[in-house]
């Protein structure tokens, strides 16, 4: 090796020894440069603490847990929720043949499924049917409508009232076609009040808390279709799915709808015929009561007037004479003892009498007497 090599070695050497931390302490009497001295100060890493690094570590944990949590809250409410194009639905008109009745159901979201339905007669023909029957059904009647996935499958339904009337029921069965009508409907009053009682207690209940029907009225004031509306007791995704919907109405079938429609008409026959016989009495009675208001109200004109004797009075046929001849007829009886005081002869008596003939005989100690003069 050569000295010059050798020269380098050992700089190197030196070199490396001044950049340890424990050369540089251990050597006092070495010469030392600012350089030397500082760069491994700040070339050396700061020792990290464990603690720090689980705490940092549990922050973004937990972070990370309430992010998780509040996305999946918006997951399920964007997934339940029905989108907004979705905020009201027209399923369209479905028919039920054998009660003679079409529906026509739409849907709308107010927070929860809602819906409205409307029912009518499937044929216009039937029309006055099918307004006796939901105006004065002849019992508890109602609608009961499903809502259906596009597979076919119902997702949820709702039934919907119709208002029932017992009195008003029993009172058009009491009814029959034919002459038996009139007696029939006049014993309608005797029913069961303790029955009808119980069977309007449990209409109350049965409608307790239920969507009832609204009846429309056509320009002929009958009932041209019902229509109710509410909520469904339906979840969001069922909302969603439903594609379609049938209905089950509880309704009379046609040959009911018609039968009741005839027994209807009876009854209204007979208080029809009821009510004019009692306005032709009351005509009647006010009439009479005119004529004997106005009678006592007018003076009465008077054909005879004077003074006589009584010399005979019969009470038992009630005959009075006088002795001028005349003989009166009583034409209303005397009491006993008014009878008895007449019978005490002779009297001077005092007569009036209309141009009847109608008499009013007068004495002393006693009640008139009205009689009737013998002609």
């Amino acid at each position: 090796m050569t000295e010059e090599t050798q020269q380098e070695g050992e700089a190197g050497t030196a070199e490396a020894g001044l950049q340890t931390p424990e050369t540089v302490s251990a050597g006092e009497d070495q010469p030392q440069t600012d350089s030397a001295v500082a760069d491994p100060v700040l070339l050396s890493p700061p020792s990290a603490s464990p603690q720090s690094g689980f705490g940092r570590i549990y922050i973004f944990g937990v972070a990370a847990a309430v992010l998780g949590i509040l996305a999946g809250i918006a997951f399920a409410d964007f997934a339940l929720r029905p989108a907004a194009h979705t905020s009201s639905r027209d399923l369209g008109s479905v028919a039920f043949s054998a009660d003679g009745l079409k529906g026509h159901l739409i849907l709308n979201w107010d927070k929860q499924p809602a819906y409205r339905l409307v029912v009518e007669p499937g044929d216009p023909a039937r029309h006055e049917e099918f307004s006796i029957a939901v105006g004065n059904p002849p019992r508890p009647l109602s609608v009961l409508f499903q809502l259906r996935d596009s597979a076919g499958y119902v997702l949820c339904f709702k039934s919907v009232l119709v208002k029932f009337d017992p009195r008003r029921a029993a009172a058009i069965a009491a009814t029959a076609s034919g002459p038996q009508a009139g007696a029939v409907a006049s014993g309608i009053g005797s029913a069961d009040q303790a029955e009808l009682a119980g069977l309007e207690a449990r209409e109350l209940e049965r409608e307790r808390g239920q969507d009832l029907f609204q009846l429309d009225a056509g320009p002929d004031g009958q009932a041209s279709s019902i229509a109710a509306q509410g909520a469904i007791p339906c979840s969001g995704r069922a909302y969603e799915e439903a594609s379609s919907w049938s209905f089950s109405p509880d309704f009379p079938a046609l040959d009911e709808q018609a039968d009741w429609l005839k027994r209807a008409e009876v009854l209204r026959a007979v208080a029809g015929a009821s009510a004019a016989q009692t306005s032709a009495a009351q005509a009647s009675f006010a009439r009479l009561r005119a004529a004997r208001k106005k009678a006592l109200e007018e003076p009465t004109p008077y054909a005879l007037e004077g003074d006589d004797e009584l010399v005979g009075f019969d009470p038992s046929r009630g005959i009075v004479k006088t002795s001028t001849g005349e003989t009166f007829i009583v034409v209303k009886a005397a009491a006993p003892d008014n009878a008895a005081r007449w019978q005490d002869l002779p009297a001077t008596i005092h007569f009036k009498c209309n141009l009847n003939a109608v008499c009013a005989l007068t004495r002393r100690g006693a009640d008139a007497l009205y009689a009737r003069l013998k002609r």
